[in-house]
């Protein structure tokens, strides 16, 4: 920062992220439920079912999809994460997330132990009602995210935005404030 009066861009929105792939998207905020349902569904997801966890702790912004029946370990990814008091077990917080009124995704989501803004989502696709359970019951996304970065890959991609609408003649998006939080 050059001490001058500091402009905030804001977050990325569903009208701004069009054109973005999901990975460049995952790198800048948390994926939607719709998303997360493409991500999951055989038909729809551009990502390859991985069969062994990673060698490596995946980066901020990383997503993989694992069939649990497969890759048992798929959480074993390098990380240290948030365990549970008195335990040596990782802490999840678990929630389901609603899509047209419906249950249709679990989610369970992890603190990093080191680096306070990492976190790692771990999403799968609940049965709905009335349909046969199939495959994709198994398979899980995981997401990893540090929401320091984010933000800041989130300001980039609002200012090319911008940018290239500004050349086309286009209003963009994303208005530029000074100050406040813009909440």
């Amino acid at each position: 920062m050059n001490g001058a009066a500091q402009d905030t861009t804001a977050p990325l929105d569903d009208t701004s992220t069009v054109g973005l792939s999901m990975f460049e998207i995952a790198t800048a905020r948390w994926l939607h439920v719709e998303e997360i349902i493409s991500l999951l569904s055989p038909e729809t997801t551009p990502l390859s079912l991985s069969t062994s966890p990673p060698t490596a702790p995946p980066p901020s912004g990383t997503l993989l999809l694992y069939d649990r029946s497969v890759t048992r370990r798929y959480k074993a990814d390098g990380h240290e994460w948030i365990k549970k008091r008195n335990s040596p077990k990782v802490r999840e917080d678990h929630v389901k997330l609603r899509f047209q009124g419906a249950y249709r995704v679990a989610g369970s989501y992890v603190h990093s132990a080191r680096t306070a803004t990492l976190h790692r989502r771990a999403y799968r696709l609940l049965d709905v009602p009335g349909s046969t359970p199939g495959l994709t019951q198994n398979w899980v996304l995981l997401h990893y995210l540090d929401t320091m970065e984010a933000a800041q890959v989130s300001a980039l991609f609002a200012d090319h935005l911008a940018a290239a609408a500004s050349k086309t003649g286009l209003a963009p998006h994303n208005r530029r404030f000074s100050g406040g939080s813009g909440s």
